[in-house]
């Protein structure tokens, strides 16, 4: 006799619509028993008690049984008019992460919206949460009372939830970008002069007053005579220029003859630079929030994608990635080793096969096809009887090529987030491209 499906009632709800397959009855929401439905496709609002205590064992059962191994992954990519997005998720991290570390350090803490000073003309900007309640700080906290054996207070009391480093914009960039050929020594001679800062939220002024206080007792102690401590005020904001006294200077040389680095402690933030101007930008940032409503606070000009940690980086800040990640890319020859490292197999298959394509013949064979990571082809050079890529060349004629860093021409601006949970990641990305020219074609 025909099978029917079985009546709508109590035993079938929330299956959905039901129907008959080769592999048997079929529900519309979750699958058959030959293949179910996957969990991450399930529009799931709530689960049961017991579904979410059967989950944990599962997770547990399978941490415990493959996490020396290999790391989960899931991934969604994203693409918009305006840009590419990635959410990758990778639940559990095997138990020797990389990120180990990292975590230890974020704890319980979260990088809240706003945190770090986001601001237009910020190049990049780094945030990530710290969680002064964790062993890995407590540790470094320590160590830090060593500065000061005899104060019994914890020196790192006073950290909030959040460490940020950020870059603006300045015509000091583009002066190093002036100076590829030597810019370890440029940088070297002008350090001083990079508008980057230090920011760390603080959570405890008093505190944070005490652990100031010790470091610049240590300072004195260690090398007396050698900095000169100055108090100077911005828009009603006290801030210290610690610079190099004449003995200092003396003693350092003319490269850090205007050395000095200044800092603020706000009710907010401790803010560190050794740029000046950039410090009191930033007073006048926090100046503009406190006196905005309570309902009108100033909104960040981008959104953090992560609560762990978080990175915003600008067109210029793209500029600067791109310049140095093909400078180090041309100096080690990454990209044109990994291309002429299928070369010799390639040679092979030219002599065995005379007549045939060698890629081809190796995909056959292997069910891999090669290819060159500078986005050329493999062809024969008849002239130098051996097999080269039409980007990079052969070892013997080396071409000039572009780099794995190229693609960020196209990129007006990027913001990456990070967040630990659930003993796993979850990382975000969001890629902005940058507007056509004027008069450019389309694609």
């Amino acid at each position: 006799a025909k099978a029917t499906l079985p009546a709508p009632g109590p035993a079938t709800a929330g299956l959905g619509e039901l129907s008959w397959t080769p592999g048997g009855i079929r529900s519309s929401i979750y699958g058959t028993l030959a293949f179910m439905t996957p969990i991450a496709e399930l529009d799931l609002a709530r689960a049961s008690k017991a579904e979410a205590d059967a989950y944990q064992r599962f997770r547990d059962s399978y941490q415990r049984n493959w996490r020396a191994y290999f790391d989960p992954i899931a991934a969604r990519f994203v693409s918009s008019g305006h840009g590419l997005g990635l959410d990758l998720s990778v639940l559990p991290l095997i138990a020797a992460s990389d990120y180990q570390q990292f975590i230890e350090v974020v704890g319980k803490a979260a990088v809240a919206a706003g945190a770090g000073d986001p601001h237009q003309g910020a190049v990049m900007n780094w945030v990530m949460a710290i969680d002064k309640d964790s062993a890995r700080v407590q540790e470094i906290g320590t160590m830090a009372s060593g500065i000061v054996p005899g104060l019994k207070i914890d020196l790192l009391g006073w950290l909030g939830q959040s460490l940020a480093v950020y870059a603006d914009a300045d015509p000091v960039w583009a002066e190093l970008l002036q100076h590829q050929d030597d810019e370890t020594r440029w940088v070297e001679k002008n350090f001083q002069r990079l508008p980057v800062a230090v920011q760390v939220e603080v959570s405890n002024p008093l505190k944070l007053t005490l652990f100031l206080t010790a470091v610049h007792g240590f300072v004195e102690q260690s090398a007396p005579g050698l900095s000169v401590w100055e108090n100077r005020t911005w828009h009603e904001h006290p801030y210290v220029r610690v610079g190099m006294s004449k003995q200092g200077r003396e003693q350092a040389g003319p490269d850090a003859a205007n050395m000095g680095l200044c800092f603020a402690a706000t009710p907010r933030a401790l803010i560190l630079t050794m740029d000046e101007a950039l410090l009191q930008r930033a007073l006048d940032r926090q100046d503009k929030a406190a006196q905005a409503p309570a309902d009108k606070s100033p909104a960040a000009p981008w959104p953090w994608l992560g609560t762990s940690m978080d990175q915003h980086v600008d067109q210029e800040g793209m500029t600067l990635l791109r310049s140095f990640s093909r400078r180090l890319q041309e100096q080690t020859g990454l990209v044109r080793r990994q291309s002429w490292s299928n070369l010799p197999i390639l040679n092979v298959w030219h002599r065995l096969f005379p007549g045939e394509d060698p890629v081809a013949v190796h995909e056959r064979l292997w069910g891999v096809r090669l290819i060159c990571p500078a986005g050329g082809t493999y062809a024969w050079n008849a002239l130098d009887l051996t097999m080269e890529s039409t980007a990079c060349g052969h070892p013997g004629a080396p071409k000039a090529t572009g780099t794995a860093a190229d693609f960020l021409a196209d990129i007006a601006s990027a913001n990456f987030g990070l967040t630990f949970a659930d003993h796993g990641l979850r990382a975000r990305v969001e890629l902005e491209r940058a507007a056509p020219a004027a008069g450019a074609a389309k694609p």
